[in-house]
């Protein structure tokens, strides 16, 4: 995928991922994108296009630049699923609970899926974030991961009365911990060491608009992106160790992130 449909996809899903009206201020803010010549469905994956489409409404212009009225899709339809497996991030809290409490082999065998798909984001994030260099980062996430932060957390069996979860503490403690090490609240000084190497010119445009951005608000919307994390997840992350604990609720990281991504798009 490209870099504007990996923007696309984390502003669709980090904001409306477990939250419905998430996803109408995505789409203003994707609308703002598109005002400014931005936004090309033209150039982007079918995972891209097919979110774009259910995001947007019939009526809209992006929708009609990706299927005009009257008109099939383009999407071939045996592949919609896979699609959305794209998009979506798996669901481990109830499995991570259900191995959790039969013993010792399956507890190793979760952390083992935790780490293949946890520790390549938080090293990416980190990377972007602190601009230090990859290896030095996984050591430090790994260590981390396998000494203070899987052995620690115990899930809780689930309800169900419960609200699903896509991941349980385990990812929000691991992020919490490696937070605790960083460097979040200055802004590295660009241009950032040949070691950080962005993959791709868009990419290296984003991270430098991204240096006039405060702290919080680029820490924030790193974690939207990067780690791709959902919303609540990132308050529960924030929360004490971004934001101040006692004002720090979901309303106010959606207006810190909405805030991030608007500024971003307007310096693109």
């Amino acid at each position: 995928m490209t870099f504007w449909d990996c923007l696309v996809i984390r502003c669709c899903m980090g904001l409306g991922e477990g939250n419905f009206i998430g996803f109408h201020r995505a789409r203003q803010l994707l609308q703002r994108a598109s005002d400014r010549g931005l936004l090309t469905p033209a150039v982007l994956r079918p995972p891209t296009r097919l979110l774009l489409l259910l995001v947007f409404p019939a009526e809209s212009p992006v929708h009609q630049a990706i299927s005009p009225p009257n008109s099939h899709h383009g999407l071939a339809e045996a592949a919609l699923y896979g699609y959305l497996g794209l998009v979506l991030r798996p669901r481990l809290a109830d499995l991570h609970a259900l191995g959790h409490h039969r013993g010792q082999r399956h507890v190793s065998l979760l952390g083992t899926i935790h780490r293949h798909l946890l520790i390549p984001k938080a090293v990416t994030f980190f990377t972007r974030l602190d601009f230090l260099p990859t290896e030095a980062v996984k050591r430090n996430a790994d260590l981390t991961f396998v000494r203070d932060v899987f052995p620690s957390v115990e899930p809780a069996l689930p309800r169900i009365d419960q609200i699903p979860q896509v991941h349980d503490g385990v990812e929000v403690a691991l992020y919490r911990a490696l937070l605790a090490q960083a460097r979040w609240s200055e802004v590295p000084a660009w241009p950032p060491p040949a070691w950080v190497p962005p993959a791709s010119d868009q990419e290296r445009h984003f991270l430098e608009v991204c240096q006039s951005l405060a702290p919080e608000d680029r820490c924030i919307l790193f974690l939207s992106i990067y780690g791709e994390l959902t919303l609540r997840t990132v308050f529960q992350i924030v929360r004490g160790t971004v934001l101040p604990e006692a004002t720090c609720d979901v309303e106010l990281v959606t207006l810190h992130l909405c805030s991030a991504w608007q500024q971003v798009i307007d310096r693109l």
